[in-house]
């Protein structure tokens, strides 16, 4: 387009298209402007709302209103006046004072003051917003910072707790607990809410969590008439009002109570369908509150808990302990030597509040409930795997729960080790700390100048840690990693392996949990729960067809006897439609000759052949191939389908019906150069097969 230049203006010469963009950047501006007044205008009524909602609040003595919140709100708002002032006087300043014409609205600009004023506003707003947000979070989340560091401090010892001498205790971090926390000891948690009564109940936890209230709060003696009524102990009423306890308005807390029980209730119901469960990140049913030394159900906790890892030491070594910590649900077995109390302690010293330990928060074998075990392990069980992936840090005992941590000759090689069980592949959490710690321990023992550790026992045992690192982000990556893992792994019920490889698989959906189900229907469900990558992986890199049932992906027994493929990567997808049937959709050579792979390989060693391939001239194209396994492909003639965009990984297998497809092996092309030429070449056509 032309250059134009205007009369009586400064205005450069421009092009028709530098024009238009010109006046669509001044629409733009407007349309701005008008959206945000009718925000502003929403804004407002938003605020009014929620003044009026403060200000129509009955408060009794033992709450104040909240005026720096509502101090906030205001400040907010007059900030956001600013705003809009701002962009108000941009819109005049460009379409009135200088709108005689559009270069000089479009170069003019606001003066120093009002440019200031919009940033000092936009910088208070934003501060102020999000310091709000994470103050508010802080309360809502339980730390009530504010009363806990008014607290006085408290000290928790072995000797107070099992009427052990600290110097006896072997694990320093399991001697005593000294902080500000509301931490109680066992003997008050023990004691019978019946026996202090509802005043003595109230004194107690106003002494234990700061607090003045009196007997006068609404629905406050009814709360603590209901935990004498149901034979509460004071650690159980204790666990399950302090969540609640810095509430603004008591009047509504006895409901808020229920109304939690009901929807977590509600979500565990609603999370199972049939053999499915729909919600797999559904919230632990049971967490261990240490302040309170109880088991709580899941929905009276304040965040999420921190999950502890440990080894299950040897039927011989263990013993099973009836406590009032879960309320003598169940017995809690744990390995001799070890003291539920002392691991209190530990966990306390680290920093903790509520954790999650399986043989307190999952129903275990024995108690009086054995129908409620066997219906609540059926998500339960599966769901755990959640547990220890959403947090940060794993707490893990090595030699044991509750044990000190200890490194002797052949105990990496027992298959009772944490290394070497089953569930605690899915355990291993994106950092670890390792609990038990001694200050003569294994963690602290020293190399020589070589580099080198006192004996080889140390040596494999940092090495097992050190390959730890990162390894969640390589299952996530690489199916067949943790596959390969599992195969060296041991557990009590051979299906638990196949239910500890659930977390690692990603589903949406798991399959519940039953003790009685056979090795291969356990994997086919789960395979059914997984997304199409993992089954385009099991589909496209294993090397064989399956030998129970289905062909298309190997079976369990496949999979833990059988060297696995190196690469896991994702491939095309594999999916499932109305009626069960694996479908894939990818390029198709619906007959390629294959020749040279007849003969078994050897474990680790690359074996070539050919790849003949006719094109629409009737020209034949020879490809050098690749199978990186052992499985013989016979020479003869195939279908094939290619894994990836350039045409290197293909599956060989046959033609059946209907569009049906029978897997019968893998290979690649020898580069990505070769698979680029037989793209070039046409002769692979996108269709939709049906794997059986």
């Amino acid at each position: 387009m032309t250059a134009r230049t205007y009369f009586r203006t400064a205005a450069p010469e421009l092009t028709d298209s530098q024009i238009k963009a010109i006046f669509v950047n001044r629409d733009e501006l407007f349309n701005r402007v008008i959206f945000a007044a009718l925000l502003y205008g929403i804004y407002t009524g938003v605020v009014a709302v929620t003044l009026c909602a403060v200000a129509s609040r009955n408060y009794d003595q033992n709450y104040r209103r909240p005026h720096f919140l509502v101090f906030i709100i205001l400040l907010l708002y007059i900030l956001a006046i600013f705003n809009l002032y701002y962009q108000w006087a941009e819109e005049i300043s460009t379409f009135i004072t200088n709108g005689t014409n559009f270069w000089i609205g479009y170069t003019s600009t606001l003066s120093p003051p009002i440019l200031l004023t919009a940033g000092i506003s936009a910088i208070l707003s934003t501060n102020l917003a999000d310091a709000t947000l994470i103050w508010r979070c802080w309360i809502v989340w339980g730390r009530s910072w504010r009363v806990y560091a008014k607290l006085p401090e408290v000290m928790i010892s072995a000797r107070m707790e099992i009427d052990q001498v600290e110097e006896e205790i072997v694990v320093p971090s399991q001697r005593a607990y000294t902080g500000r926390k509301p931490v109680i000891p066992a003997s008050l948690a023990n004691t019978p809410c019946a026996t202090l009564g509802i005043r003595g109940l109230w004194d107690r936890l106003n002494t234990t969590l700061g607090t003045s209230y009196t007997l006068d709060a609404p629905n406050l003696s009814s709360l603590l008439e209901d935990c004498i009524a149901n034979n509460n102990d004071f650690g159980i009423a204790y666990g399950r009002l302090r969540r609640a306890w810095y509430a603004d308005d008591w009047s509504t807390i006895q409901n808020g109570l229920c109304k939690c029980e009901a929807e977590d209730q509600k979500k565990r119901r609603e999370a199972l369908d049939g053999n499915r469960i729909i919600n797999p990140y559904i919230y632990p049913r049971h967490v261990w509150d240490l302040y309170s030394n109880r088991v709580v159900p899941g929905w009276a906790a304040s965040r999420w808990p921190s999950p502890i890892s440990h080894a299950w030491v040897d039927d011989k070594d263990r013993m099973d302990v009836w406590t009032s910590i879960n309320g003598h649900e169940w017995p809690v077995p744990i390995p001799k030597g070890a003291n539920l109390n002392l691991i209190r302690i530990e966990m306390l010293n680290l920093g903790l509040e509520y954790v999650w330990l399986d043989v307190l928060c999952l129903r275990q074998r024995g108690g009086s409930r054995e129908d409620l075990r066997a219906e609540e392990w059926r998500l339960d069980v599966p769901t755990i795997g959640y547990v220890y992936r959403i947090p940060h840090v794993v707490h893990c005992y090595l030699s044991g729960l509750g044990l000190p941590l200890s490194v002797n000759e052949g105990d990496l090689d027992n298959e009772r080790c944490w290394f070497n069980r089953a569930w605690t592949l899915q355990e291993v959490g994106t950092e670890r700390k390792i609990c038990g710690d001694m200050p003569d321990g294994p963690l602290r023992a020293k190399r020589d100048k070589d580099g080198n550790y006192e004996t080889e026992a140390l040596k494999s045992f940092h090495e097992q840690l050190q390959s730890l690192n990162g390894i969640m982000r390589e299952y996530e990556e690489f199916i067949f990693r943790a596959l390969g893992d599992m195969q060296h792994r041991m557990s009590t019920n051979p299906v638990d392996k196949v239910a500890g490889m659930a977390i690692l698989l990603g589903p949406m959906t798991l399959p519940a949990y039953s003790e009685s189900k056979s090795l291969e229907d356990a994997w086919s469900d789960l395979v059914n729960a997984t997304d199409e990558y993992i089954r385009g992986a099991l589909f496209f890199k294993y090397p064989e067809p399956g030998t129970a049932g289905t062909k298309w992906r190997p079976s369990w027994d496949q999979l833990m006897t059988k060297p696995l493929p190196a690469d896991g990567r994702f491939m095309p997808l594999i999916y499932r439609d109305a009626k069960v049937a694996n479908q894939c959709e990818a390029p198709c050579i619906e007959n390629g000759f294959v020749k040279g792979l007849a003969r078994g390989g050897v474990l680790n060693k690359d074996r070539r052949g050919k790849l003949l391939v006719e094109d629409a001239g009737g020209t034949i194209h020879a490809f050098n191939i690749i199978a990186s396994h052992q499985c013989p492909i016979p020479k003869d003639t195939y279908t094939l389908l290619a894994g990836d965009v350039c045409h290197s990984h293909w599956v060989v297998g046959r033609r059946l019906s209907e569009g049906r497809f029978e897997k019968l092996s893998v290979f690649k092309l020898v580069n990505d150069y070769e698979g680029i030429k037989l793209y070039k070449l046409g002769v692979a056509e996108k269709r939709l097969n049906i794997l059986v």
